[in-house]
């Protein structure tokens, strides 16, 4: 459940809020200049801040936030006498084990920082404009830098990111005009050549190099000219091509990848539309969000068995991939994946693979053909019509019955998981749920009119994140009944 954007925003007579444990997430501005609100005490299964969501709450003096609860930075509580409160008292301010931002940010005089063993994240824009900063040491507890999170720290010459260091934000070292030595960590993977933008180690490290390359990881394309048409072979030992390394390469036809490869970044190929041949290495793990979206000359691929990932939109717009195979090492295959892939007419999908939806696949002749009343593989459900699920089903995958059903439905003893938003504006559907039943994901009955369970092992806090207007136990008993969040919560 999420508190909405802008839900509170303004809202100066607000001086106290209960937000339920069943909230997940709470919105960009959600209670931006709630000037009255004095306390706030965040549930333990918060899992997103939107940007701003407490700046400008003046009087905001007392914070309560979850050991386990790091997504939020400096600005999420910008402009609060709690955060004030805690630069007043610390040149470095720590919340759970995240460095959430340095009090210095406004001193031009030099001076060092170490950061305590123990500390684990970065937090976005802590030492953003830190122009004093002339040293760091960064201990190996730190496995995250946030983006810009050194960025304008104008003194600073070199530093030092520890191995235990897996991702990198974006720009989280630009314009740090003085930085000319980084060691970078072996097992990072989340890195983009805009990270180091506009420092003397970026610059020098592009000059009369095409391929960008530091530390094993292919950060860059470097060429004046994306159109003009070449091959690419990248050399042994790259382990890792950055988030947005090729990005709209539209002259990039061929590229040859080692088999060291085993990520591939965020946007890598993002818009390389003449690019109609590459290999992917055996022991690729993860092929990230928008890997390949727009490479419209594609005709095909194979992908090893032992890739695990692949992200969001990563074939987009291949509008020349005929086939594709997922192998059963795969265990996560995200939303449209496969969207405009118009001639995509041959999807073998291994007999253990897992992970998927069918947004995955929407938009693809190889899915219009597919479809029935419904769609099943590898005994999941994908989509269906008809209030009626066959035996040996042992999950209902994302969307599958996405206001297509009404009327009484009974779901067989095999189905252990129900995925999210499964039967989202099945508005007169009354379903029974077997007790073995173990996960329902969110929003899984948004709408439903009621559901039947009598597993004990699911709480209030379960029904609420259903989203049914009820749910009751098979002899009658009410359990939970939705009542009014006056759009505030979805």
């Amino acid at each position: 459940m999420s508190i909405k954007e802008s839900a509170f925003y303004g809202c100066s007579g607000l001086t106290s809020i209960n937000i339920p444990d069943y909230v997940t997430e709470i919105g960009e501005l959600a209670f931006r200049d709630c000037s009255a609100l004095t306390s706030i005490s965040l549930p333990s299964g918060i899992t997103t801040i939107g940007d701003k969501a407490f700046y400008g709450c003046s009087n905001l003096t007392s914070v309560k936030i979850p050991k386990n609860v790091t997504c939020f930075d400096r600005d999420t509580f910008g402009g609060t006498a709690w955060l004030d409160n805690l630069c007043k008292n610390n040149d470095l301010v720590i919340v759970n084990d995240m460095l959430l931002l340095c009090s210095k940010n406004d001193s031009t005089d030099s001076f060092s920082v170490t950061i305590p063993n123990g500390i684990t994240k970065i937090a976005h824009m802590a030492f953003s404009g830190c122009e004093g900063l002339a040293s760091i040491n960064i201990p190996d507890s730190i496995t995250e830098i946030g983006w810009y999170a050194f960025s304008g720290c104008s003194d600073l010459t070199s530093i030092t990111i520890p191995d235990s260091v897996t991702q990198l934000g974006e720009y989280a070292f630009r314009n740090c005009s003085k930085l000319t030595s980084i060691h970078l960590p072996k097992n990072i993977t989340t890195v983009n050549r805009n990270t180091f933008s506009d420092t003397p180690w970026w610059n020098n490290l592009c000059e009369d190099n095409s391929l960008v390359i530091s530390n094993n990881i292919l950060l860059d394309y470097n060429q004046t000219d994306d159109t003009d048409s070449c091959s690419i072979n990248v050399p042994d030992g790259v382990t890792v091509i950055a988030d947005g390394a090729f990005e709209n390469c539209s002259g990039l036809t061929s590229i040859k990848l080692p088999d060291s490869i085993t990520y591939i970044g965020d946007g890598a190929f993002y818009g390389c539309s003449g690019l109609t041949s590459i290999n992917i290495p055996k022991d690729i793990t993860y092929i990230g969000y928008r890997a390949f979206d727009g490479c419209s000359s594609l005709t095909s691929m194979t992908l090893p068995d032992g890739i695990t990932h692949i992200g969001d939109e990563a074939f987009y717009g291949c509008s020349r991939l005929t086939s594709i195979n997922i192998p059963d090492s795969i265990t996560y295959v995200g939303e449209n994946v496969f969207r405009y892939c118009s001639r995509l007419t041959s999807i073998d999908i291994a007999k253990n693979a897992a992970g998927f939806t069918y947004e995955s696949f929407q938009g693809t002749p190889w899915w219009n053909d597919f479809c029935t009343d419904k769609v099943i593989i590898n005994n999941i459900l994908l989509l269906g019509r008809h209030a009626n699920v066959p035996d040996g089903i042992t999950r209902i995958g994302d969307y599958a019955f996405e206001e297509r059903c009404g009327g009484t439905m009974t779901l067989p003893d095999s189905v252990t998981e129900i995925g999210r938003c499964a039967f989202v504006g099945c508005t007169g559907l009354t379903i029974t749920i077997p007790n073995s039943v173990t996960s329902i994901e969110y929003h899984a009955f948004y709408g439903v009119s009621k559901v039947i369970c009598d597993n004990p092992g699911f709480t209030i806090k379960d029904y609420w994140n259903w989203g049914a207007m009820q749910v009751v136990k098979s002899d009658g008993t009410v359990l939970y009944t939705n009542g009014s969040s006056k759009g505030y919560i979805d």
